[in-house]
């Protein structure tokens, strides 16, 4: 087949774009696949950080509109769906394969159609004078026209079905590289959290429980992995580093996906704090990539009770779940103190890891696309 593949931010380089550049891998071994994006994109650039093969893949610039758009800042919100009707036009294609608009195609195309959800997510209509844009927006009722609708957790299943008043969608839960991934007898003494640095991965919350935990426990370091551009969150980061000033915190910008993957297994614990203090689903964890390549290492997760996360950890068996920053304290304390705990939960992080193999999802990837 001849596959499209549509993905609007291939300049963020995060777990989003990561499945994207897999599944457009692990199809084009049989199909032409072109991953059509508004911006530029260096394929040699994508290559090195996400440790992918786009060699059979080509990359294209969507039209006129989409490149002028994506020039105009004040109009941010709107940009999504300037890029949807520009790739909703593309012809030629036996296969359109959304990874990027969480569902945003909003009309039946001739040819077949399918979306991979990481989470669902629409612009909210705009009020006063800017209502006159409204027209322009993609609303949650109208959208959903896919063959193929495929979510990455339970958790974003079920907003689908919320979102769309009914719509079901397949879970195929997103790819990690185990295999790249040796877990090490000899750890150091670090607490590893990963996750771009931006307000919504609460990483104040992690460093100020770093601090409290840290009156007590000495000898440990934790370390902040994350994506970061200038120009983007810079106000954040800073505050980050102010807040993390006179304790071990070590702050890794734009550390290599390969790279990480041989640091994460030099760690002992993981921790994940998004969602921590809020309500709206949108701004918990939909999946966790990152968790799962850290308990592929060998890392024992200590991870919040929201989101996907459940999913992923199971409390007391192979990490634990926490709803408070002193939970978290307590349960890293805890296995601290008790290596054999340390050393079980461990090993029974790394078994849990094996059931989102890169393999396992090509696999599956491949099967859904065949049922077409």
């Amino acid at each position: 087949m001849k596959i499209a593949i549509f993905h609007p931010q291939l300049r963020t380089f995060g777990g989003g774009e990561l499945i994207s550049l897999i599944i457009a891998d692990s199809l084009s071994r049989k199909h032409e696949v072109t991953i059509y994006s508004p911006f530029n994109a260096d394929k040699k650039e994508l290559e090195k950080f996400f440790d992918v093969n786009l060699s059979r893949v080509e990359i294209r610039q969507l039209g006129f509109l989409s490149s002028l758009v994506s020039r105009i800042p004040f109009i941010k919100t709107l940009k999504t769906s300037f890029y949807v009707r520009d790739m909703m036009s593309i012809k030629g294609s036996d296969l359109i394969f959304d990874t990027g608009t969480n569902g945003q195609f909003f009309k039946k195309l001739k040819c077949k159609t399918a979306c991979y959800i990481n989470f669902t997510k629409f612009t909210a209509l705009k009020k006063g004078w800017k209502s006159i844009l409204n027209f322009l927006l993609i609303d949650p009722k109208e959208a959903y026209k896919y063959d193929l609708i495929i979510s990455n957790s339970k958790f974003t299943q079920k907003a689908v079905r919320d979102y769309s008043h009914g719509k079901e969608s397949i879970i195929i839960n997103p790819p990690v590289k185990i295999d790249k991934i040796n877990p090490k007898k000899k750890k150091k003494n670090y607490i590893l959290s990963i996750g771009r640095f931006s307000p919504e991965k609460k990483h104040e919350v992690m460093i100020d429980a770093f601090k409290e935990f840290s009156r007590d426990v000495k000898g440990w370091e934790l370390h902040l992995v994350g994506q970061f551009q200038p120009g983007y969150n810079e106000d954040y980061i800073k505050m980050l580093e102010q807040k993390a000033k006179g304790c071990q915190v070590v702050f890794h910008k734009n550390m290599p996906h390969e790279k990480l993957l041989k640091f994460t297994p030099e760690c002992r614990i993981y921790w994940h704090a998004r969602g921590y203090g809020e309500t709206d689903p949108e701004e918990m964890e939909n999946f966790g990539m990152c968790t799962v390549e850290a308990m592929a290492g060998g890392c024992v997760p200590i991870v919040i009770n929201l989101g996907a996360q459940p999913e992923i950890v199971e409390h007391k068996v192979d990490g634990f779940c926490w709803d408070t920053p002193e939970e978290l304290i307590i349960y890293t304390k805890k296995i601290i103190n008790d290596p054999v705990l340390m050393r079980n939960l461990s090993q029974k992080a790394i078994a849990k890891s094996r059931k989102y193999s890169l393999q396992k999802f090509c696999a599956e990837i491949d099967k859904a696309i065949s049922s077409l």
